[in-house]
């Protein structure tokens, strides 16, 4: 009887260390999921944000001209902290010396925009996307 009392117990505790971890793994999953719910919204506003910003940059070019909405860009690009603004300039400065260099090849004018590798370097930073208009650089998707 001690002995079957004794399995009980034992299965017991198992049933309790198995409830927990299951438990555990419940919450981390919810974790997870709220983490990239989250990271979706975030993402999602973020597009918005750019959206906004392109298209309030379009109508700042139309109404002011691509002179005063480079110096405009210039400005905006200068409120970001100076390392920033530097690999700002630093892509901006390889975009242009590429055009410089090969000023008949139309293809180089060509912003892709729906490229990570140019928000990574240049679409996300204030300025940069109306500067490249201002300059005759041509948004594509």
């Amino acid at each position: 009887k001690e002995e079957l009392l004794s399995l009980m117990a034992e299965n017991e505790e198992r049933l309790k260390a198995k409830r927990a971890r299951e438990e555990e793994d419940a919450r981390q999953k919810a974790a997870e999921e709220e983490a990239r719910q989250k990271a979706a919204a975030e993402l999602q506003a973020e597009e918005e944000a750019l959206q906004r910003a392109e298209q309030e940059g379009e109508a700042r070019l139309a109404a002011v001209g691509p002179d005063a909405a480079c110096a405009e860009a210039l400005a905006a690009m200068l409120a970001v902290p100076v390392g920033v603004y530097r690999r700002a300039v630093s892509a901006l400065h390889e975009l242009l010396a590429a055009v410089a260099a090969e000023p008949q090849d139309v293809r180089l004018r060509v912003v892709r925009v729906a490229n990570e590798g140019f928000h990574e370097s240049l679409g996300r930073r204030p300025g940069a996307r109306l500067f490249l208009r201002g300059v005759g650089f041509q948004p594509r998707s």
